[in-house]
C-alpha cells in the first residue's frame, strides 16, 4: 500500500492485485486500478479476477500437460528408433539383441528397475526366463504378492529367487490382434505408482515390439519364404525402404509408399531421384547424395533419428529418418535399409 501511495503521489495511476476479505471471512482476488484526483481524493476501480486466475491456472496445467506429452512422445520416438535399429541389425545380432533392447527401452520410458518380457501366450507353458536375460536388474521380473498368484496361474511357475516388488504394470504385446507376449514392469518397494502416461508409453512401445518380435521370429526360420517377411514389414507403422547394392528398391512397405511422391514408376532410386521429396526442417531440399540411405549405400554411414521433412499428398510431413548399410558375410556393403517414422 505504501508503494501504491508513493506512485500515486507522483501523479501516476497504480494497478495491482490484492486479496479482499468478504463478510463471511472468505477472500476474493481483485485487481485495483487507483489514482489520486486533483482535489486530493483517492479513486479506485476494483475488479474481481477470480475467473481470470482460474483460466490462468487451467492454461498453466494445459501447458504442463503439453510439455509432459511432448517429452513422452519424444521418449517413445527414441525408443521406437532404437527398436527399429535393432530390427535392422537382426542378421548379425539375432532375437536376443532385440529383446534386450526392448526391455532396456521399457525401463528407460518408465523408470522401472525390473522389466520382464514373456514370449508366447500359451497358459499351459511354464514361465522360464532365458539365462541370457538374467544378467542385470533391468531384465529380472518382479511383482506384488497380490499379483504373483495371477502370474503363477498364467505361467505355472516363476523364476527362483525373483525380487518382490511393490508396484506392478503389465501390457500385452500383440501382432495383428494376436497376443505374442507380454511386458511386465515393477517398481521398488516404496516407489510411486505407475501413472496412466506410463501405461500409454508402454502400450506404444508394445505396438512396435509385436512387429519387431514377429520379424525376428520370421528371420530365424530359414525355411520361411521371402514374401512372409515382406508381409510383416509391410505392417510396420514406420516406413521401411531396402536397397540392393545397385540402388534398386528391393522392399518398400505400405508406410513408406504413403510417404513417397508417387510420381516415379521404376524401382531404381538412382534413376528415380524424386521417389521421395526430402527436405530439411528449414525447408531446403536435401541433395540426393545427402539422403541417409544413399550415404549408407555409398559410404557405409549409419544415421539414427535425423529430423527431416517429406512431401506426401501435397503437404510436408515431419519425419525421423534412420539408415544403415546391409553388409555381406565379408563385411562388404551389399545394400542399405532406411526406417522412416512419421
Amino acid at each position: 500500500l505504501l508503494e501504491s501511495k508513493e506512485q500515486m503521489l507522483r501523479g501516476t495511476a497504480h494497478v495491482g492485485e490484492f486479496r479482499l476479505r468478504r463478510k463471511d471471512g472468505t477472500f476474493v482476488p481483485v485487481e485495483v486500478s487507483a489514482k489520486i484526483l486533483a482535489d486530493g481524493r483517492w479513486q479506485g476501480f476494483v475488479r474481481d479476477v477470480s475467473s481470470r486466475h482460474a483460466a490462468e491456472a487451467q492454461l498453466r496445467r494445459a501447458h504442463e500437460n503439453e510439455v509432459r506429452l511432448r517429452e513422452q512422445l519424444q521418449a517413445v520416438s527414441e525408443a521406437s528408433a532404437a527398436i527399429s535399429e535393432a530390427v535392422a541389425e537382426l542378421p548379425t545380432r539375432g532375437l536376443p539383441w532385440i529383446l534386450q533392447v526392448i526391455v532396456e527401452q521399457a525401463s528407460r520410458l518408465t523408470g522401472a528397475r525390473c522389466v520382464g518380457l514373456s514370449i508366447g501366450a500359451d497358459p499351459t507353458l511354464p514361465f522360464e526366463p532365458s539365462p541370457k536375460f538374467a544378467e542385470g536388474p533391468s531384465v529380472r521380473l518382479g511383482m506384488t504378492p497380490e499379483r504373483e498368484h495371477e502370474l503363477r496361474r498364467a505361467f505355472r511357475g516363476l523364476p527362483p529367487g525373483h525380487p518382490q516388488r511393490a508396484r506392478f504394470l503389465s501390457v500385452p504385446i500383440r501382432y495383428r490382434a494376436r497376443q505374442v507376449g507380454e511386458l511386465f514392469l515393477a517398481h521398488e518397494e516404496g516407489a510411486l505408482e505407475f501413472e496412466e502416461q506410463d501405461r500409454r508409453a508402454i502400450q506404444n512401445l508394445a505396438a512396435r515390439t509385436g512387429v519387431a518380435m514377429e520379424i525376428a521370429r520370421l528371420c530365424r526360420a530359414e525355411a520361411l519364404q521371402r514374401g512372409w517377411l515382406e508381409a510383416v514389414i509391410d505392417q510396420m507403422p514406420e516406413g521401411v525402404l531396402l536397397l540392393d547394392r545397385e540402388g534398386h528398391v528391393s522392399v518398400m512397405n505400405a508406410a513408406a509408399r504413403a510417404l513417397s511422391t508417387g510420381t516415379s514408376t521404376g524401382t531404381d532410386l538412382y534413376g528415380n531421384q524424386k521417389l521421395f521429396e526430402v527436405r530439411y526442417p528449414s525447408g531446403e531440399e536435401v541433395p540426393f547424395e545427402q539422403l541417409p540411405i544413399v550415404r549408407a549405400l555409398r559410404t557405409g554411414e549409419i544415421t539414427i533419428g535425423l529430423e527431416l521433412q517429406t512431401r506426401s499428398s501435397d503437404r510436408l510431413v515431419p519425419i525421423l529418418a534412420s539408415a544403415a548399410p546391409v553388409r555381406g558375410g565379408g563385411g562388404e556393403v551389399i545394400g542399405a535399409v532406411a526406417v522412416i517414422q512419421d
